[in-house]
C-alpha cells in the first residue's frame, strides 16, 4: 500500500507540473469519456489523483502536519450541510454550461495569462489559506466538478470495503480521511465525497480490514446504475459543448 501511496503522489505531481506548464493532456471529448467511464467504474479518482488544486491543498496539509499534528475540523452535522454547497455551482455549470468555479480551469487560465474574474481568484485564495486549518475544504464544500464526479461515483462497481468482523474500531480511518467520511461506520464506502486517496487503507493498523473490492449488489443496483448512466450521458454532453 505504501508503494501505491507513493505512486499516487507521483501522479499528482505529474499533473500539477503539466498544469503549471500549461500543457493540456486531458482536455478533449475522448479523454472526458474515458475519465467519466472510469469514474463510473471505480469512483472519483480524478479529485484524489489528478486535480492540481486538490494537490495544492494536500501539499499545504502535509506542510501543516510537520508543525501541527492536530487536524482541525468542524462538527459533522455542519460539515454535511456545507458539503451540499458544491452542488449549487454544479447546477449552474450544467444549466448555463459554465465552468466559472472550476478550480483546474481557473489555475490553467491564471498560468497562461488569461483574464480571470476577481471572485474566482478570491475563492481559490481563500480556500488555500483555509487548507492550513482544515483538510481539502474546497473539495469538500465548493468544487462543482467534484460534485459531478461524486454523484457519478455513487454507481461505482469497485469500492473500498471494510471487514466489520476483524475491524478493531480504532477509527484511525475516520481521522485520516481528508474528506471527513466516517469510514468506520461503513461496510462499503459508497460516498459522493470519496476521492480514492486510499488514506483510510494506509492508516489502518490491522491488515486486511480495508481493501478494494466489488461492492455488494442489491435489487436496487440495476435502477441506480441506469439513473447514473443517464447522468453520465448528460454530463458528457455538457462537458463537450463547453
Amino acid at each position: 500500500m505504501k508503494k501505491i501511496i507513493k505512486f499516487r503522489t507521483f501522479v499528482q505531481m505529474f499533473f500539477l507540473i503539466f498544469t503549471i506548464l500549461s500543457i493540456k493532456i486531458l482536455d478533449n471529448f475522448i479523454s472526458t469519456i474515458a475519465i467519466l467511464s472510469i469514474t463510473f467504474l471505480i469512483g472519483s479518482y480524478i479529485c484524489g489523483w489528478v486535480c492540481p488544486f486538490g494537490t495544492l491543498q494536500e501539499s499545504i496539509i502535509k506542510i501543516r502536519k510537520k508543525f501541527v499534528k492536530k487536524t482541525y475540523n468542524i462538527p459533522e452535522g455542519i460539515d454535511k450541510k456545507l458539503s451540499l454547497l458544491r452542488y449549487l455551482p454544479l447546477f449552474f455549470a450544467i444549466v448555463f454550461i459554465s465552468d466559472t468555479l472550476d478550480a483546474k480551469r481557473i489555475m490553467g487560465g491564471l498560468l497562461s495569462g488569461e483574464q480571470l474574474t476577481k471572485i474566482s481568484l478570491f475563492i481559490l485564495t481563500f480556500f488555500l489559506i483555509l487548507s492550513f486549518f482544515i483538510d481539502r475544504p474546497f473539495c469538500r464544500w465548493f468544487c462543482a466538478d467534484g460534485g459531478g464526479y461524486g454523484i457519478l461515483s455513487l454507481g461505482r462497481i469497485l469500492t473500498i470495503k471494510r471487514d466489520t468482523k476483524i475491524c478493531i474500531n480504532c477509527r484511525k480511518c475516520d481521522k485520516y480521511c481528508p474528506m471527513n467520511i466516517r469510514v468506520s461506520r461503513c461496510s462499503d464506502i459508497i460516498n459522493p465525497r470519496c476521492i480514492n486517496c486510499l488514506s483510510c487503507i494506509s492508516s489502518c493498523p490491522k491488515q486486511n480490514v480495508l481493501n478494494i473490492g466489488i461492492r455488494d449488489f442489491s435489487a436496487k443496483y440495476s435502477r441506480i446504475t441506469f439513473l447514473f448512466a443517464i447522468i453520465f450521458v448528460i454530463w458528457v454532453i455538457v462537458k463537450f459543448l463547453n
